[in-house]
């Protein structure tokens, strides 16, 4: 389109006609046609086609005619350039509809209809406008609330084509053609700022190409340093163009409710006359923000020829003749979408022949419009780069914080130091504090949640000037917050750990203080003649605990790992045995009646009683699993309670809420695995690695299998394993469920013992089970299971017939069925089993006795009773 001078511009408006002009160009129709020059560059007309990049005219089609009709047909320019620029530039997406340009025929009545009245309520922000020196400045560059639709620092920072500014950069695409005839090759124009389509541009007034289109177009964005100083170039060079005196322009910003607000960018500039400066009224300034809020909310220009036909304003008609507002041009800031993104106002445009305020024309109109339709566009791409920049600055920062947050850090001081100097640079922001409670919450949520992160004095990279914080800085400051949140959580549940890891340090101390025998006692122990196994009876089935004195116990136990070769084999330090025995010992609780040491002792006696009587099952085992399986049965229940799993579950005791099932059998093993560890007492210490953790496996395997849940799972398979004539035993799964059998067998061979001593042990248990009975009644209002209800005290012989008929016997009968040497467990079960008999057919006949006395309630109540 070609670039007109405004006095021509004029001439082409029917209302400035002068004589001659219509003669001139009928003599301009007679000048035959010049051949097209190389330098006029290309220029679009209605016959123009993409697949040509030249295109000759006819003989009566110059230059000058193409140039005069274009003008005067530049709506229909305006959307045929739109259409076919889509069509190129991006054949891939719909062709973008225009908006018509409201001509000025049409701004009275639209002023009119949109204020209605003086009260009518504009959407415009009064920012930048509280204070005349705000309102004399050029650039409102301290707009914070502005800042946001378009870029958190963008009034600070460099445009997208500036070099060196980010990081970024666009892929190169199809440019489009030229904007103006007489334009330089825009084939290295960047694509992202060519997008817009080529009708958006029109002449400026300058000849061969609008300067500002071109250098803004071919790269020259270097000069732009922000939004704000874009507009003021724009809005520059269309006022020169234009000879307005003064203009303005304003940028929209949505609020939360979507409610399009205008924010002051480029303050009405004042008028310069008479050597001094003259302001705005407050009544001029809130004629201009009514019409930008009309065209705002229109979308439409708006063109007053005379603003005293408004009486509404009540203009101050007292101010200066020089500084009066009589003329406005204002249009509408469009993006490639049709969307308004800001208004811009031209005031008092003055005629270059005498200097006189004059109207402005339609033309004037359209060359704003054309200006204020690239300089949308542009905007619209920083926005884009804008975003683009602040959601890979958001990554950069988020990233950043999170590998402060990767790693470890010793205090508060150290990681909330870290998080501030992180922030920092992202933000501009002079100072960062981040505030936690003094006080410490049992919670840890409720303490994050009450923490705060304070920025202070945000400072501009172009100056030492503060700036205010802005949108962008405050959601990012947002989301750093949460991660400030999650480290500060993270950090303190770390410290927890480590206050508790600590904690259970110490306690672990004072136990293996307390459970660790005194040395006097390891000595003796140590220097003492270990008797003989057949002098200590713990070679025989029916040995007894009860006829061993308490120091021979101890004695005992060592004379079996001698007796094996254990200590022999795994070069086990003689003394640290001596130890690990007596803290084993003193690891079982007294004041429980049956699960104590001495059930430990009879435990490893039974195991011990039938490795050695049977040559078969030390061939079967290897000597690690040998010593493992030893080991097991000494500790298998440390520290017993006296309680059940079931009732330790109930009652949500620690060691519940630590294991989940077989709670009891989990703990034992975890004091087993401390004592072994215990200074001292490492009889494992001699071992390699991978049979150190071997062994640690199958002590931890035979141990749960003490658990009778286990057992009664597992049983059906060893007793079919055991009906077999011949097992190899070479697997190892049937190794470890022979070994698991064999603890059970252990643990239960208190029902093997000869008789006084099977009562007795019976006795105690009925103690052990009546006790939790009561605690249950007491604790839990239920009623406990027969075996441990008190009230069922003379039913003991009926419920221990049952007990040996369902869990023993079956396990005795496969064992000696497996291994003779093993019978002798047998037999005791059954002898037993007569025994418990004999007693309850005894209390069945004294019941009977009691019942059939004379006077006995029951007998009255059975004589009473009807025949049937």
């Amino acid at each position: 389109m070609p670039c007109l001078q405004s006095e021509a511009q004029e001439s082409l408006e029917p209302d400035r006609e002068t004589p001659g002009t219509r003669e001139e160009s009928c003599r301009r129709e007679t000048v035959p046609e010049l051949p097209l020059s190389k330098d006029m560059g290309w220029f679009f007309s209605p016959l123009w086609s993409p697949r040509s990049k030249t295109r000759r005219f006819g003989d009566r089609m110059t230059r000058d005619r193409v140039e005069a009709w274009l003008d005067d047909h530049s709506d229909f320019t305006r959307a045929y350039f739109l259409r076919r620029a889509s069509a190129v530039s991006v054949p891939q997406s719909p062709m973008v509809p225009t908006l018509p340009r409201s001509t000025s025929d049409h701004s009275d009545q639209l002023l009119k209809a949109h204020y209605g009245g003086a009260s009518s309520p504009l959407p415009f922000s009064h920012t930048n406008i509280s204070s005349v020196s705000d309102r004399l400045k050029t650039l409102a560059c301290s707009t914070p609330d502005w800042k946001d639709p378009f870029s958190p620092d963008v009034l600070a920072t460099h445009s997208p084509c500036s070099p060196g500014s980010s990081r970024f950069s666009f892929p190169p695409c199809r440019p489009l053609s030229p904007i103006c005839p007489g334009s330089p090759d825009l084939s290295h124009a960047p694509s992202h700022l060519l997008r817009p389509t080529a009708a958006n541009t029109a002449a400026c007034g300058h000849g061969e190409g609008c300067p500002w289109m071109m250098e803004l177009l071919t790269g020259g964005l270097s000069w732009i340093g922000s939004v704000a100083e874009l507009c003021q170039r724009a809005v520059l060079h269309v006022r020169g163009i234009l000879a307005a005196e003064s203009s303005c322009l304003s940028l929209v910003k949505k609020d939360g409710g979507g409610r399009s607000t205008l924010v002051e960018v480029i303050a009405p500039t004042a008028l310069e006359c008479l050597g001094h400066v003259n302001i705005f009224s407050h009544n001029y300034l809130e004629l201009l923000r009514g019409i930008m809020g009309c065209v705002l909310a229109t979308g439409s220009p708006m063109n007053l020829k005379d603003t005293s036909e408004f009486p509404k304003f009540d203009l101050d008609e007292d101010q200066p003749s020089d500084v009066q507002i009589r003329t406005v041009l204002s249009v509408p800031i469009k993006n490639h979408r049709g969307e308004v993104v800001g208004v811009v106002v031209m005031i008092n445009k003055r005629s270059f022949e005498d200097g006189h305020i004059s109207a402005f024309t339609n033309m004037d109109e359209k060359v704003l419009s054309n200006h204020m339709d690239v300089l949308g566009m542009v905007l619209d791409n920083v926005q884009l780069y804008e975003s683009s920049r602040q959601e890979a600055k958001r990554s950069q920062a988020l990233i950043e914080m999170a590998q402060v947050l990767s790693k470890e850090h010793h205090s508060f001081e150290v990681l909330l130091s870290k998080m501030a100097a992180t922030i920092m640079p992202f933000t501009h922001a002079q100072y960062c504090t981040i505030f936690i409670p003094r006080e410490q919450t049992s919670v840890i949520e409720d303490e994050v949640k009450r923490s705060v992160c304070q920025l202070m004095n945000k400072c501009s990279r172009d100056s030492d000037d503060m700036e205010a914080f802005n949108k962008y800085d405050e959601r990012l400051l947002e989301d750093l917050a949460v991660y400030c949140g999650l480290a500060l959580q993270y950090a303190q549940a770390v410290q927890i750990k480590e206050e508790r890891r600590a904690s259970i340090e110490v306690t672990q101390e004072v136990l293996a203080y307390h459970i660790t025998a005194a040395e006097q006692e390891i000595q003796a122990l140590q220097e003492v003649s270990i008797p003989s196994a057949e002098s200590l009876h713990i070679l025989d089935f029916h040995f007894s605990h009860f006829a061993l004195p308490e120091e021979l116990s101890t004695q005992a136990t060592v004379r079996m790992f001698l007796d094996l070769k254990l200590v022999q084999d795994f070069n086990i330090d003689y003394k640290s045995l001596c130890q690990w025995v007596l803290t084993v010992r003193r690891g079982y609780r007294n004041n429980v009646p049956y699960h104590n040491w001495n059930h430990a002792l009879s435990t490893a006696q039974s195991m011990f009683a039938m490795l050695m009587a049977t040559e078969q099952l030390q061939t079967i085992f290897s000597r690690l699993e040998i010593l493992a399986l030893m080991i097991a049965t000494l500790n298998h229940d440390l520290d017993h309670r006296g309680v059940s799993n079931s009732y330790i579950e109930r009652s949500q005791q620690p060691l519940a809420q630590l294991y989940g099932h077989s709670s009891l059998e989990n703990h034992h093993y975890n004091l087993c695995l401390f004592i072994l560890n215990n200074a001292g007492s490492q009889i494992l210490s001699g071992l390699s690695t991978e049979n150190h953790k071997t062994a640690l496996h199958t002590i931890k395997r035979a141990i749960l299998a003490t658990n009778l849940t286990v057992y009664m799972e597992r049983r059906d398979e060893f007793f079919s394993l055991a009906k077999k004539s011949r097992v190899s035993w070479k697997s190892e799964k049937q190794r470890e469920l022979l070994g698991s059998m064999l603890m059970t067998a252990s643990d239960l061979s208190a029902i093997t013992k000869p008789w006084p001593e099977q009562k007795r042990i019976a006795d105690l248990v009925a103690m052990e089970f009546f006790a939790q009975g009561d605690k249950e009644r007491e604790e839990f209002k239920i009623e406990p299971i027969e075996i441990m209800n008190r009230e069922n005290s003379t039913r003991l012989p009926y419920m221990q017939v049952e007990y040996i008929d369902e869990i023993c016997y079956p396990l005795y009968k496969a064992v000696s069925g497996l291994f003779d040497n093993c019978t002798p467990l047998l037999s005791g079960c059954e002898k037993n089993r007569e025994n418990w008999l004999h007693l309850a057919e005894e209390a069945e006949e004294e019941n009977s006795e009691k019942c059939s006395e004379p006077g006995n309630s029951y007998t009255q109540w059975e004589e009473t009773q009807p025949e049937e």
